[in-house]
């Protein structure tokens, strides 16, 4: 049992940094162990981790998850890679096209693999970054227009055109 890290006055709790239960007050008796949060948080500051769960609560760096062991959403890396000082964050932006990239209603982030920063793309969108519309669909800022479906519109009023004519005519004619 590492005694530096416990505090309180009968070394009942662990001390910032580490986690654990050491007298059994939450459950069974766990020894103080050093917090894991990956080094994605700031070492100079205080309630980086819950002293009880190990919990990570301060990850940086666009980091998140229990350990800080993940990008957050809307970003995407490896968040375990190490990191050198000044080196850029692991976890860089997705850059998604905003109006093709399916939005994460809590954060209205765009939606991306965590890893390879692939975008969630709406239907009939396309590409890496959803920036491109399907083979047949365009106008990527609305919703499912298809072009198969302008073109029976459009056909369909022609004919309807073409008949109304046709019937005038043979009105008139006669």
């Amino acid at each position: 049992m590492n005694i530096f890290s416990h505090i309180g006055p009968r070394c009942e709790e662990c001390e910032d940094g580490y986690f654990g239960d050491p007298e059994g007050l939450r459950g069974p008796i766990r020894p103080c162990q050093k917090c894991n949060c990956n080094n994605n948080v700031d070492p100079n500051a205080i309630g980086n981790c819950d002293t009880t769960t190990g919990e990570c609560l301060r990850c940086i760096d666009h980091t998140d998850g229990f350990n800080c062991e993940r990008c957050s959403q809307g970003f995407f890396g490896d968040a375990l890679s190490v990191k050198r000082p000044g080196d850029p964050p692991s976890c860089q932006p997705c850059q998604c096209y905003p109006l093709g990239t399916n939005i994460d209603d809590q954060t209205q982030l765009p939606i991306c693999n965590g890893l390879t920063g692939d975008c969630s793309c709406k239907h009939h969108v396309d590409g890496r970054d959803c920036d491109v519309c399907e083979d047949g669909y365009f106008d990527i800022t609305s919703d499912d227009v298809s072009l198969e479906i302008i073109v029976t519109f459009i056909y369909c009023l022609y004919t309807l055109l073409v008949k109304s004519f046709e019937f005038n005519e043979n009105k008139y004619q006669q």
